[in-house]
C-alpha cells in the first residue's frame, strides 16, 4: 500500500523593496518595507551598515517585513539591507536612509509684490 505522496519543489526567495531611498522625517516614524515570497517561506533579517538589527526600544520588525523606527534621528541614517533566507536560497535588497536636504527643510512662503 502506498501512502499519499506530496511533492513540493523549492522556490528560491524573491524579495521586493518598496523604495531604494527613504528620507527621514524626524516628526514621524521611519518605515521601510520589504516583502518576500518563496517555498519554503523565507525568514527575513534586517541589517544597518552590515550589522544585524534586533527589535527593541525604538525598533520594531513586523511579520509583513516592515522595519519601523520611532522618533528617527541622524543616527538612523545609513544603508539598510533586508535579506530573505531559506533552504532554497537567499535574496537581498538595499535601502538608503538619508536626512532631508537643506532645501527640503526650508519652508518657503511665496511673496507676492503688487505694484502701483
Amino acid at each position: 500500500m502506498i501512502d499519499d505522496i506530496f511533492l513540493s519543489s523549492l522556490v528560491p526567495p524573491k524579495l521586493t523593496v518598496e523604495r531604494s531611498e527613504v528620507v527621514i522625517n524626524t516628526q514621524s516614524k521611519l518605515v521601510i518595507r520589504c516583502s518576500t515570497a518563496g517555498v519554503p517561506p523565507p525568514r527575513l533579517e534586517w541589517f544597518k551598515n552590515q550589522k544585524k538589527i534586533t527589535e527593541g526600544g525604538r525598533v520594531q520588525i513586523y511579520d509583513d517585513g516592515s522595519l519601523v523606527i520611532t522618533n528617527p534621528t541622524t543616527q538612523d541614517v545609513g544603508t539598510y539591507n533586508c535579506v530573505a533566507l531559506s533552504s532554497a536560497g537567499s535574496a537581498s535588497g538595499q535601502i538608503d536612509v538619508k536626512m532631508p536636504s537643506k532645501l527640503e527643510k526650508l519652508k518657503i512662503e511665496p511673496i507676492i509684490c503688487m505694484g502701483t
